[in-house]
C-alpha cells in the first residue's frame, strides 16, 4: 500500500472482517484558520469553551478519517464491541469507550500498518487544533453548514433529532472537505490535554499531553442542539478513563505535535 501526501487513501481492513470495509483517510492540507470563538468574552475559566478567537497556521499536512470509526471497524482491529449500542447497525459509530482505548487502537493499527506508513507519521487522535481546522474546512459560521439550528440539523445527529442513540455513519451532509459527522453521533477524543490559546497568531499550536485531562471535540447524539459543544469552535474536556456512549473516536494519521505536561 503506497500512502502519498496530498492524496487520499483507503485503509484496508476488509481482510480483517467482512464488515469493516476498508477505512477511508481525506488529506488535509497545511494552512491558515481562525480557531476560536469570534464573540467570546473573557473567560473567567482558562478552558471555558468560549475562548478567544486566534489565528493558528498548519504547517504539515495530515489524514483525517472521512467518517467516524464504525463498531465494524473497531471489532476488527480490538476483537470485542464495547458500544452501547451494539444492537444497532454495525455501521454505527463506536462508543463507549476512554481515551487509552481510543489510542490503542491507533497504535494497533501502527503496528499493524508499520511499513506503509510515510516518514514520520503514525496513526493517532487529532489535536484539537487539527480537529477543529478540519472541521471548519474553510467557514467560519458556528457549525459548518451554516449558523441555525435547521443547518445543523442538515449535518448532524442531536438530541433533538437522534431518538436518543447513534445512527450509521455518513447519513448527514459532510462539510466542505467532505467530512461527515464532524459535529454530533458521538464526541470525538483528541490527541491533546486543555491549555490556554494563544493571544497573537500561532504556527503547529496544540495543546498538553496531561494524563488527568483529555480534550474532545463535536458534540453527541444526547446533546441539545441549542447546547454550545456542538459548535465548530466549543472546546470540551475530561477524564480520559470515562467510558461514555457519547464517546468515540475518528482516526488520524500525523507528525506528533505536543507539549510536554
Amino acid at each position: 500500500m503506497e500512502i502519498a501526501q496530498g492524496t487520499h487513501f483507503l485503509l484496508p481492513l476488509s481482510d480483517l472482517s467482512r464488515e469493516a470495509g476498508n477505512l477511508a483517510l481525506l488529506w488535509i492540507p497545511p494552512g491558515t484558520f481562525l480557531m476560536g470563538r469570534e464573540d467570546a468574552v473573557t473567560p473567567v475559566d482558562p478552558f471555558d469553551a468560549d475562548e478567544h478567537q486566534f489565528e493558528l497556521t498548519i504547517t504539515k499536512g495530515y489524514w483525517l478519517g472521512q467518517y467516524l470509526v464504525t463498531q465494524a471497524q473497531w471489532q476488527s482491529i480490538m476483537a470485542h464491541n464495547p458500544s452501547k449500542f451494539s444492537e444497532l447497525s454495525p455501521d454505527c459509530p463506536v462508543e463507549n469507550i476512554n481515551w487509552y482505548q481510543a489510542k490503542s487502537f491507533c497504535e494497533a493499527l501502527n503496528r499493524r500498518f508499520v511499513g506503509d506508513l510515510p516518514p514520520e507519521y503514525k496513526f493517532n487522535l487529532p489535536t484539537e487544533a487539527q480537529w477543529e481546522y478540519a472541521c471548519r474546512a474553510g467557514t467560519q459560521s458556528k457549525y459548518y453548514s451554516g449558523s441555525t439550528v435547521e443547518d445543523l440539523s442538515r449535518a448532524a445527529w442531536h438530541k433533538g433529532n437522534s431518538s436518543g442513540h447513534t445512527h450509521p455513519v455518513g447519513q448527514k451532509d459532510p462539510n466542505r472537505w467532505n467530512l461527515y459527522d464532524m459535529l454530533g453521533n458521538v464526541f470525538e477524543w483528541c490527541y491533546d490535554s486543555p491549555l490556554d490559546y494563544p493571544t497573537s497568531p500561532a504556527i503547529d499550536w496544540a495543546g498538553n499531553n496531561d494524563d488527568h485531562l483529555r480534550n474532545f471535540r463535536g458534540g453527541s447524539w444526547s446533546t441539545n442542539p441549542t447546547d454550545p459543544s456542538i459548535c465548530c469552535f466549543a472546546r470540551g474536556y475530561g477524564d480520559p478513563n470515562a467510558e461514555r456512549p457519547w464517546f468515540g473516536l475518528r482516526l488520524a494519521l500525523t507528525i506528533e505535535l505536543i507539549n510536554a505536561s
